[in-house]
């Protein structure tokens, strides 16, 4: 497959490759190569160098016809991740702001459960974990993206259930769930020091329509009180995952 994708390279020189809406490519914590995360939270290390690399994965310069960056791009669309263009990628210019998008879900998760929302154009895991340490902080729904998707819930803080969740619970079984801890954790790092720099970002219709179908799955019944919604930006389904507190001995046992 890698070898007929570099045969279809080489017969297009002026081929650049455009990653998928919510990509996002970081530098490896180890340097020399890259992460890739892909829209549905996929992970590939690329090895090579850094900045030649990146330039071609972000769609800026042409994909060469031979080589370990050809070889790289070559198993990226083997994979799904991208397409190739015969035009460099545009990549959306400025941070498009998911808050101003948000009226129809106040209306419809914060007036149900009294909770304030707390928007971030991308996951801030620093933040929201401060912000279950904050002792006035009442409840409250986090609204962010999370790579091809727009993630909202569960409800947090002193809400009406047996035991209040906090954000600790929810990134906790985030992360007993997940097949590449370390990466996801790297891209959560990467995401509360430098914000959106390193993702393809989505435009304002593909934010748009994913509020759109978030706002009508909340108004049919869409329970966040003990879920987490994840709704992708390319118009697929809504899931929705529980989310159950986490005992404290065991959050304290497992770093």
């Amino acid at each position: 497959m890698v070898q007929h994708t570099q045969t279809y390279l080489e017969g297009k020189p002026m081929s650049y490759l455009h990653l998928a809406t919510g990509c996002s490519v970081l530098p490896l914590p180890d340097g020399g190569g890259l992460l890739l995360a892909a829209p549905d939270e996929r992970f590939a290390e690329l090895r090579g160098a850094e900045a030649a690399l990146a330039d071609v994965l972000r769609g800026s310069v042409e994909v060469p016809a031979t080589g370990d960056t050809a070889d790289s791009v070559a198993g990226v669309l083997d994979w799904g991740a991208g397409v190739l263009g015969d035009r460099p990628r545009t990549q959306q210019r400025g941070r498009i702001e998911l808050a101003p998008l948000l009226s129809g879900v106040r209306r419809l998760a914060g007036a149900a459960w009294d909770a304030d929302l707390v928007v971030g154009e991308v996951l801030d895991d620093a933040a929201l974990l401060a912000r279950d340490e904050k002792p006035d902080a009442g409840v409250w729904v986090p609204v962010h993206r999370e790579l091809g998707a727009v993630a909202v819930g569960p409800v947090l803080g002193p809400a009406p259930v047996e035991r209040p969740l906090t954000w600790a619970d929810v990134r906790f079984r985030r992360l007993a769930a997940s097949p590449a801890r370390s990466q996801l954790l790297a891209l959560w790092r990467s995401w509360s020091e430098y914000g959106d720099r390193d993702d393809i970002r989505p435009g304002l219709m593909e934010l748009t329509g994913a509020v759109a179908a978030l706002e009508g799955w909340l108004a049919a019944g869409g329970d966040l009180l003990r879920h987490q919604a994840l709704v992708p930006l390319d118009g697929g389904p809504i899931s929705a995952h529980p989310v159950l507190a986490v005992p404290r001995g065991l959050m304290g046992a497992v770093r």
